[in-house]
């Protein structure tokens, strides 16, 4: 996956992407206060497709105990 296909908005900034990518992660990680929720609820509205990268940060999160060593 590229930059371009997680963030398919190029009218949107960097610093956007950066910024939803902090609300995405931190949702996954139950780690938002309720200005951050939401923000990332107006963002999901705003753009359906950002639950696909939602999901993509939650199976990472899920994933993460598979790569500590035994």
């Amino acid at each position: 996956m590229t930059p371009d296909d997680r963030h398919p908005h190029p009218e949107r900034s960097a610093a956007d992407a950066s910024e939803i990518d902090a609300l995405l992660a931190g949702h996954a990680l139950g780690d938002l206060d309720s200005a951050e929720c939401e923000r990332l609820a107006a963002l999901l509205e705003q753009d359906p497709a950002l639950s696909d990268r939602l999901g993509e940060f939650r199976t990472t999160l899920q994933l993460l105990p598979l790569a500590l060593p035994a």
